[in-house]
């Protein structure tokens, strides 16, 4: 049924001639495709700032200045992120892959996630380190996010906004937390997901197998 409805929607949009490049509006056509489908969505801000003449992939037609990328990003979380328990719509950062942008945009779209974690919790990290890239909606979207570890971490006051204000935060650990997903307390893919990753981290890091990029300090 998913799969037709989808395939009806997008049929609409080529009857209509509506080739959607923008990410901006894209982004918009997708909340209200999975709204008017009644599944959750997490959507990201994709982009790209390394084209082919500075020794990255993508056509240069297509990459974005990074300053640019960075402000769309945080307007696309301002007006579209619902960070509540079981949103249905949440935004991710997502600058595309080490070979389509530069390391400038990798660490700015680093300090934008610091920052909104200060900001919906208070939480102030010392370091962020990148444990993976995951994608959102496998099969249906090339969409996807980057998911951080964030440690030294320290207490700060929240600066959250109107909507965010119903917001709570809490402290568990990890056989709570594992306890928690088996009993369907936590059903966020994205969050399950992510925490696979963190295993997939330190099981590494014992094993002395090769890591990722380094942590990112404040």
């Amino acid at each position: 049924m998913l799969t037709a409805q989808a395939t009806q929607a997008l049929q609409a949009l080529l009857d209509k001639n509506q080739l959607v490049t923008d990410p901006a509006e894209l982004i918009v056509y997708e909340i209200d495709a999975a709204q008017d489908l009644h599944i959750r969505f997490h959507g990201t801000r994709g982009s790209m700032d390394l084209g082919k003449s500075a020794g990255g992939l993508p056509p240069d037609s297509v990459v974005e200045d990074t300053d640019a990328v960075l402000a769309a990003t945080e307007e696309a979380i301002d007006r579209f992120h619902d960070p509540a328990p079981e949103s249905m719509v949440r935004i991710a950062v997502a600058p595309s892959a080490p070979f389509t942008v530069t390391e400038g945009l990798m660490r700015a779209s680093a300090e934008l996630a610091r920052r909104e974690l200060a900001q919906e919790t208070g939480l102030r990290a010392r370091e962020l380190t990148q444990l993976g890239f995951l994608t959102c909606a496998h099969g249906r979207t090339g969409q996807g996010f980057h998911a951080f570890l964030a440690t030294g971490l320290t207490q700060g006051r929240p600066d959250r906004e109107a909507e965010e204000q119903d917001m709570r935060h809490q402290w568990v650990s990890r056989a709570e937390f594992t306890g928690m997903v088996r009993r369907g307390a936590i059903v966020d893919d994205a969050t399950v997901a992510a925490y696979t990753l963190l295993l997939l981290h330190e099981e590494g890091a014992a094993a002395g197998l090769p890591q990722g990029p380094g942590p990112v300090s404040a």
